[in-house]
């Protein structure tokens, strides 16, 4: 443990140290009249941790070294708290003498108060000096060993790799010259594996040595730190991601020593099982792998299944030690954020957002200079910590604008909360009150706190309990807290009045809490608030004392439905009258970050309003919606004073210089991330648009032909939609772009993938237009056509009421000229590449089936999806090529009569949906040869009447659903093959009369749904025998609901045992 806390030690003291520097510098150092010594517990601080580096993650652990480092650590936190009461009152005194500029006036106006201070201050800094020398001179009980990486020490290895002889006897100038002599000239391949080595300059004094080599000469490093790339100006990166089961699987038995096909076929499962439980992570497949290869009991295999991996003994410490010297070479800034996500319980979706503000909140973001904004340094953290692999699963939420959420793996989740292992601690039983604690979580924890557990609390978490925190709170040991995050604590109905006595809390969370309806008043104490989050709440009311709260960065509202808004977050202009909201009312919120949007702008009716706004300077802002209209419901649109005016054609001639005047007013910041300008009734596009870096949506824009192309150079993501006047986007280049949609532009004639006009121009090289572009979408452009065909990076499309050209082959491969006869015009298509598709969907009128040959060349399609085809009467026999496909889907294709006994050869396919296809009556019987078939959806199908009795071959399905089949009369007997069927949902099923008694042998089924079905008026006998069915839902099914009840249903005895029973319908509840 001795290296663990060694590293925690010293990112506690590097943050310590920074903030001992920045008050040095400050002109109220010297006024206070502790300037002196605050420089000596600087170098202090700053000696004690140069010396822990140097001791680096190979300190030998033992009882005193323990001991002496939680001492260190104590005194560490303790000088971090005396940092910020000096800094506090730094900043009051600050207040007082506003407006005085002079040193000297300043001097003399806060003497009083700073004679006290300095008597104070200087007091609790000579202790703590102390304090840190009495620790410094029993350091002789701690041991280490040091191994830190030199360019000396590897050029000494490849020195002795190349020449055979000892390092020890040659001068580091005479081994360099060696290994340049013989590596010249020579192809040569270096392998260095766990590389951590950031420094440049380290690097290229290295790479002196090794310059000389024959073309081909490659170094392959491994590191789990992207920066060393940079470092070392790598020309190719290859990111591993975690192991896929297949994978996992394989370095299983890789190290596993020995074939498993002599082993029981209960071993093998459980050593499934317990490869999942690894993660995907390699160092931890191969230490089970070991561990387990001794056992010859299969009692043993599932003690490892069963137990946390961290609990096996010797060997998982190589899995442990692998991901802690992770941890020790993390920057020191990087180590608290890292160890504070062990708040959150295992396997919780962190929000980003939430994440960087209790970062911000704890004081762990190092800004290097005023001009940073403390939440994108928290990015670039939160991002270094997911390229290290310390968070994963990464995923985009589409609530409440675009939420960034991740996880921590188990083990690493476990590596957090083992560093913490004395200052954190999960529930009441486990606390041992001796300990101070500076992390409490307390999870499903109901009673009282012991109020000893909050000595040294500066975090609490709080989930799912029935906690009372009157006098917990209240209590004087409570001051340090600086985050509280209480979590769907449904009986909680309020919090304290004394709440407003911590004075450093900085974060407060009130989540899932529907009785709180009011905040305690006494809030507006809290000074040093900066995020207040307020989700799913019961609130009915916020006090006025929150606006005195200065340092408030985030107030955030989700879904707290009966709370009296009286100010809207967003701004909205109704009218052109003084009491309605005005744009320019923004113009002094420069801190505005995140998520931003101003809709109704066609109100304004002074254009100069919007140079007010001033936009460009509010650089927190990420997210920034422009809209001219609103959509609103017709029951909110009669209550406005005005209606929304409609434009004629002279007036959207003499709006459109107004419009342009106002948006060009309106420029967004520099590092705006996503911009949605909707309505827009310009001429032309702003000239700030084609400057901008990330992501565009042009809704309802009335542009005429242009002349000057558009230009978008950085967008990642662009949206053209409604703009009905636009012909052409000649010279549209986007190198950045990942997804593009266009909508509803009736006059669009062309989209040129590339820069040169293959058809009028010599061969030349050509420039990709969007070289990155994966997700395109063309929706309602009639005329619409690509030239010269799709980009190779396309991986989405999908086409939608569009020309019938777009699935002409030569828009998937790229024609060149047949020879290099300039006379001839004559082309022909060679080296036929078709883009990397693998999911395409086409919707509403395409064609016939005829004008799809183009399917046969996109062989690597997964998902496929065909609606509203009315004109298609029969699956094009192109698809038989789709030998991958894994997802296909048809939907309200009307005139489709059967499905072709071809889709038999579909072997690949997991889902398959058939949708409101009136006219097809039954199955192929082919489906029987869908093996991987994982769910079978039959919706709004008015004549299928049977399923096929090949039904029961579908060993791997999952999910049957069968919805609005009025025809369908019953369901085959073949059912109880379906060994792997774990829910079955019938629905609007009126002609279905009966349910097969085989029902009762679908062992592994779960959920089984009937809605709507008129017809039938028992269940089957067998459903007793169903024991893993875990939820039965009956709705609209009054026989059934009737014979079901509890207590007086003929049926109750056959339903009894299911677990979660659900009867709805009348005179139910």
């Amino acid at each position: 443990m001795g290296a663990m806390e060694a590293a925690l030690v010293s990112g506690i003291l590097k943050i310590v140290g920074t903030k001992l520097a920045a008050l040095v510098t400050k002109d109220f150092s010297a006024i206070a009249g502790v300037k002196k010594e605050l420089e000596d517990l600087q170098d202090l601080v700053d000696w004690i941790n140069d010396w822990l580096e140097k001791v680096g993650d190979k300190a030998i652990s033992n009882q005193k070294s323990s001991n002496w480092l939680n001492r260190l650590k104590d005194a560490a936190y303790d000088a971090e708290d005396l940092v910020y009461e000096f800094h506090m009152e730094a900043e009051k005194l600050a207040e007082n003498a506003i407006g005085v500029n002079s040193i000297v006036m300043k001097y003399l106006w806060t003497r009083p108060k700073s004679v006290v201070l300095k008597h104070k201050i200087a007091h609790k800094i000579k202790e703590t000096k102390k304090r840190f020398d009495a620790i410094v001179k029993g350091r002789s009980d701690y041991s280490t060993i040091t191994n830190k990486f030199s360019v000396e020490k590897l050029v000494e290895k490849l020195f002795e790799a190349i020449d055979g002889d000892k390092a020890d006897h040659h001068a580091l100038q005479r081994m360099s010259r060696t290994i340049s002599n013989k590596l010249a000239g020579k192809k040569f391949l270096i392998v260095m594996d766990d590389v951590w080595t950031e420094d440049h300059i380290q690097w290229e004094q290295f790479m002196v040595n090794v310059r000389g080599g024959a073309p081909g000469s490659s170094i392959l490093l491994t590191t789990r730190n992207r920066k060393v790339a940079e470092a070392v100006d790598s020309t190719c990166t290859c990111d591993l991601p975690f192991l896929s089961k297949e994978d996992s699987w394989k370095v299983f038995l890789g190290s596993f020593g020995r074939t498993m096909e002599g082993l029981d076929h209960e071993f093998q499962q459980v050593g499934t099982e317990i490869v999942k439980k690894c993660g995907g992570v390699p160092l931890a497949i191969k230490v089970l792998s070991g561990v387990i290869r001794g056992m010859k009991r299969i009692e043993q295999w599932q003690s490892i299944r069963d137990n946390n991996l961290l609990d096996v003994e010797d060997e998982q410490r190589r899995v442990s030690n692998c991901l802690f010297l992770s941890y020790v070479h993390l920057p020191y800034h990087l180590k608290h954020c890292f160890t504070h996500c062990s708040i959150f319980p295992r396997g919780y979706k962190i929000n980003r957002r939430h994440l960087i503000s209790q970062w911000i909140s704890h004081g762990f973001i190092n800004l290097t200079n005023e001009a940073q904004q403390p939440e994108d340094v928290g990015i670039d953290y939160f991002e270094y910590l997911l390229n290290v692999g310390f968070l994963q699963d990464l995923e985009h939420q589409p609530v409440c604008g675009e939420e960034i959420t991740c996880k921590m793996h188990d083990l690493i989740h476990d590596l957090s909360r083992q560093i913490l292992h004395d200052e954190f601690v999960s529930g009441t039983a486990a606390a041992n009150r001796r300990k101070r604690y500076r992390y409490l979580s307390l999870t499903s924890c109901t009673g009282k706190v012991d109020s000893k557990l909050f000595d040294k609390v500066r975090a609490l978490y709080v989930s799912r309990g029935n906690l009372t925190f009157d006098k917990t709170i209240n209590k004087r040991s409570c001051v340090r807290i600086i985050a509280i995050h209480i979590i769907d604590c449904r009986r909680l109905a309020t919090l304290p009045e004394s709440i407003g006595k911590l004075k450093k809390l900085r974060t407060l969370e009130l989540k899932g809490s529907l009785n709180v309806s009011i905040l305690p008043e006494p809030v507006g104490g809290c000074n040093n608030l900066q995020n207040l989050y307020l989700h799913y709440c019961g609130l009915e009311d916020i006090p006025n004392s929150v606006a005195n709260i200065d340092k408030l960065r985030v107030l955030s509202i989700v879904d707290c439905y009966k709370l009296k808004v009286q100010q809207l977050l967003s701004l909205e202009i109704f009218g052109d009258n003084t009491k309605h909201a005005k744009i320019s009312e923004i113009e002094n919120l420069d801190k505005l970050n995140g998520e931003f949007h101003i809709t109704n702008i066609n109100n304004v009716k002074d254009p100069c309003d919007a140079e007010k706004v001033c936009l460009k300077k509010k650089i927190g802002i990420r997210d920034l919606s422009l809209d001219w209209y609103t959509k609103v419901p017709s029951w909110v649109r009669d209550t406005l004073e005005e209606s929304v005016e409609v434009r004629t054609e002279k007036d959207l001639f003499l709006d459109m210089e107004k419009d342009l005047y106002l948006l060009n007013n309106l420029e967004p910041p520099s590092e705006v991330e996503k911009l949605r300008i909707s309505g827009y009734h310009g001429s032309q596009l702003p000239c700030w648009m084609i400057k901008k870096n990330h992501s565009c949506d042009l809704d309802n824009m009335h542009i005429p032909k242009q002349s000057n192309p558009l230009q978008f150079s950085h967008l990642t993501e662009l949206v053209l939609e409604n703009l009905s006047n636009l012909e052409h986007m000649r010279g549209l280049v986007l190198p950045r772009i990942k997804i593009l949609e266009l909508r509803k532009m009736p006059k669009l004639l062309e989209l040129l993938t590339t820069t040169a006009s293959l058809a009028h121009e010599e061969e030349v090289e050509a420039q990709y237009c969007f070289p990155h572009l994966s997700d395109l979408l063309i929706s309602d452009c009639p005329k619409l056509i690509v030239k010269p065909c799709f980009p190779l990076s396309l991986k989405r499309l999908t086409l939608e009421a569009s020309n019938e050209q777009l699935l002409s082959s030569g828009s998937f491969v790229n024609p060149r000229h047949a020879d290099d006869d300039e006379s001839t015009s004559s082309f022909c298509i060679v080296d036929v590449k078709p883009p990397h598709l693998t999911e395409l969907n086409l919707g509403r009128p395409i064609g016939s089936s005829c004008s799809w040959k183009v399917l046969q060349h996109l062989t690597g399609l997964q998902v496929l999806e065909i609606y509203e085809c009315k004109d298609l009467r029969q699956l094009p026999e192109s698809m038989q090529r789709l030998t991958c496909l894994r997802t296909l889907m048809i939907r309200n294709c009307y005139n489709i009569c059967m499905l072709p006994e071809w889709i038999g050869e579909l072997q690949c396919l997991e889902s398959l949906s058939i949708l409101g296809l009136p006219k097809i009556s039954i199955l192929p019987q082919s489906i029987q040869h869908l093996t991987a078939l994982q769910e079978l959806h039959i919706i709004m199908c008015d004549a299928f009447q049977r399923m096929p009795e090949q039904l029961g071959e579908l060993r791997s399905l999952r999910i049957l659903a069968i919805v609005h089949l009025p025809a369908l009369t019953c369901l085959p007997e073949c059912m109880q093959h379906l060994i792997s069927l774990q829910q079955i949902i019938l629905h609007s099923c009126d002609a279905l009369t009966r349910l097969p008694e085989s029902l009762g042998e679908l062992y592994a089924l779960r959920r089984f749904w009937i809605q709507s079905c008129q017809g039938l008026t028992s269940l089957p006998r067998s459903i007793q025998c169903l024991s893993a069915l875990e939820e039965l839902k009956i709705d609209d099914c009054p026989e059934l609901v009737r014979r079901c009840k509890e207590g007086d249903g003929e049926d109750w005895y056959l339903v009894s045992h299911i677990p979660d029973l659900i009867l709805m319908g009348p005179g139910t509840s």
